[in-house]
């Protein structure tokens, strides 16, 4: 039933004028249809149920299923515009362009060369404006097959000459999106930074900087921002971030083919996260609600939007809000296709809630409500397990757990007997890392504090300096001054 969530997704509103054909009203595949796009079911059991009676295994709704499945992809393919864009953004006209390239491809393998000839110019023109270098490399070899039909050789030298110039120019352009997609995979699960990886970052970023030199399209240079601005949201340059941000809102209105849902999604989602990072929680919110407009849980992108408002009303201490993002992300049935190491994340964000609202007066309730599994009494055994995915992320998710079950150990006056591994793990991982500032004084505070009983003015001294430095770090859930006010 996933596939068809998701093709019914893609398809959207913009359907072709063969929808009703292949669809057709008062149908069975009509009805399954509309399940998927109401979002009314989720399984297969719940559509078999509610069309036939039967479970989704079988037969009559597996062929259904089969039958809507063909029709869906080929109303995705004759689809013109796509719900997923803007119809003038470089996306759609990438996708006529290559649905023309076809037509004529198919026209000179039969050598049928004038009418392909007029379709290659036109293209050629169309991707020469919008910078599409894989469409231009493919309207050049077109051209160069078709003036070796006609029998003309210097032209054909000639296509042939821009050809190997193109393909130099695609090939480092290719180079530049691997840099950056490699950058981003690295990224995915980790909230920490190493000094090995930020020593790869410079070189990263030497890279970029002199291929998108080499390239020098409107699209290179929109992918050099983003990787800077990929580059500072890692670092925690939240001031850095919103720089770049702004450079890339300009350039979008220079070439505003550039700019896509999925732009639009980034430039909000990285806005508030800066604004977050920088403290400024009612900014950060306005652009967090902005990102949700463009954002689905069917596109998965909506997870690490949901993230953004959690860590907002984690630091206002809106208990009730981030609980119930908590509990949305959870229900979704998308969650069970994250990958084990993004479901670890979240309940790793569970574990910062449930230190959250210990202060609280309804904490019993939103336990009960939002976080049912910290109901049991061996929680920490049972989170020990589900958090083992994280254990290679030393500076990001795994730290940030040892640091939740420290402040536990401090708020219920347990024995602390990890005050030597956490001084050991700190002199190894954290004390000469860059930007983690916040994080070193806190974790050098609640060292200070396990050790001495009389350590309230040096934690006051700690406050102070968090308080003068006002930004947040990827692993703050919880306001470290919150956290320290809590224990002193």
């Amino acid at each position: 039933m996933d596939l068809i969530n998701e093709l019914v997704f893609v398809l959207g509103n913009n359907k072709s004028t063969s929808f009703e054909l292949l669809i057709p009203k008062k149908s069975k595949i009509r009805q399954l249809y509309h399940l998927a796009e109401k979002q009314k079911v989720y399984s297969d059991d719940e559509a078999a149920q509610i069309i036939y009676g039967t479970d989704g295994k079988s037969k009559k709704y597996l062929m259904l299923k089969k039958h809507l499945i063909s029709k869906l992809c080929e109303l995705v393919i004759l689809t013109e515009k796509s719900s997923s864009y803007e119809s003038d953004s470089y996306l759609q006209i990438y996708h006529e362009c290559r649905n023309l390239l076809v037509v004529s491809r198919k026209l000179l393998l039969l050598n049928v060369y004038h009418n392909a000839e007029s379709i290659l110019f036109k293209v050629r023109k169309k991707a020469q404006f919008y910078e599409l270098l894989e469409i231009e490399k493919e309207c050049l070899l077109q051209l160069r097959n078709l003036y070796t039909l006609k029998g003309f050789a210097k032209e054909t030298q000639n296509f042939h000459k821009e050809l190997l110039q193109k393909c130099v120019q695609l090939q480092k352009w290719e180079e530049m999106e691997g840099i950056y997609e490699i950058f981003q995979s690295q990224r995915k699960f980790s909230l920490g930074v190493s000094p090995e990886q930020l020593a790869d970052f410079d070189s990263f970023t030497e890279k970029i900087l002199m291929l998108n030199s080499q390239v020098n399209t409107s699209h290179s240079k929109f992918l050099q921002l983003k990787f800077l601005r990929f580059m500072h949201h890692t670092k925690g340059e939240w001031k850095d971030v919103m720089i770049v941000n702004y450079q890339i809102k300009e350039l979008l209105l220079q070439y505003p083919y550039l700019r896509t849902n999925a732009s639009n999604l980034e430039y909000e989602y990285f806005q508030a996260f800066a604004h977050w990072g920088l403290q400024q929680y009612a900014d950060s919110e306005i652009h967090f609600k902005n990102a949700l407009k463009w954002a689905d849980y069917r596109a998965f992108n909506k997870f690490e939007v949901m993230e953004i408002g959690f860590r907002i009303y984690m630091h206002t201490f809106q208990w009730k809000d981030a609980g119930k993002i908590l509990q949305s992300v959870r229900k979704q049935p998308q969650f069970q296709y994250l990958d084990e190491r993004d479901i670890a994340l979240w309940r790793l964000r569970e574990l910062w809630f449930f230190l959250g609202i210990q202060i609280s007066p309804q904490k019993e309730e939103l336990i009960r409500e939002f976080i049912p599994a910290f109901e049991k009494k061996k929680v920490w055994a049972f989170l020990s397990n589900e958090l083992s995915s994280l254990a290679k992320d030393k500076q990001g998710s795994y730290l940030s757990f040892l640091l939740a079950k420290f402040v536990w150990d401090n708020l219920h006056c347990q024995d602390l007997p990890e005050v030597e591994s956490l001084s050991v793990y700190y002199q190894r991982y954290i004390k000469n890392l860059k930007n983690y500032e916040r994080t070193k004084i806190f974790v050098r505070s609640l060292l200070k504090k396990s050790k001495f009983e009389n350590s309230h003015e040096w934690l006051q001294e700690n406050l102070l300096m968090l308080k003068n430095l006002p930004y947040c770090e990827h692993i703050e859930w919880l306001s470290y001054n919150f956290i320290l006010e809590l224990i002193s």
